[in-house]
């Protein structure tokens, strides 16, 4: 006989007040982290000089041919980093942006499926990686820049559409 014996009601009634202070305070949890975020992209966006397409175009320096793809490019990240485009530069560190303060759970996926619908052209697994990312052994290097990969988004891009022609 154990020592001591608990009745099975108490049991259940304390089983699901661990249950709810566990679920509320995961729930306040994911609240200020979304805050946070929020605060951290207004900052961001805030601070930021506005730079126009046309801008952004003359210091990618993509070839004529590419430009509706860049801007696409551009746009499907700015969406899923919630931010206005304009506050994209080429210069930007993609993996210090994602580091810093703009993840909340994304990833190549994600922004490969948003390219898709700024572009309207279906992509494939052959996009290439914005993130640097290891698996295992395997470690695989993301673009410099945010411009370096707009212009391999639209060389890609261009491919495609080529190809559906």
């Amino acid at each position: 006989m154990p020592m001591y014996s608990m009745n099975s009601g108490l049991a259940k009634t304390l089983a699901i007040i661990a249950v709810v202070c566990i679920i509320s305070f995961s729930a306040i949890y994911m609240i200020v982290a979304a805050l946070l975020l929020r605060k951290r992209r207004a900052k961001f966006s805030s601070t930021r000089e506005p730079l126009s397409d046309r801008a952004f175009l003359s210091q990618v320096g993509a070839p004529v041919a590419h430009e509706v793809y860049v801007i696409a490019a551009r746009n499907a990240l700015a969406n899923v980093f919630k931010v206005p485009a304009q506050t994209l530069h080429p210069s930007d560190v993609p993996d210090d942006l994602a580091r810093n303060f703009l993840y909340d759970g994304w990833d190549n996926a994600d922004i490969s499926m948003e390219l898709e619908i700024c572009s309207g052209m279906a992509t494939d697994e052959h996009i290439p990686r914005f993130l640097s990312g290891r698996f295992f052994l395997f470690r695989w290097d993301g673009p410099a820049t945010i411009g370096e990969w707009t212009r391999r988004a639209a060389a890609y891009l261009e491919k495609r559409a080529e190809k559906t022609k």
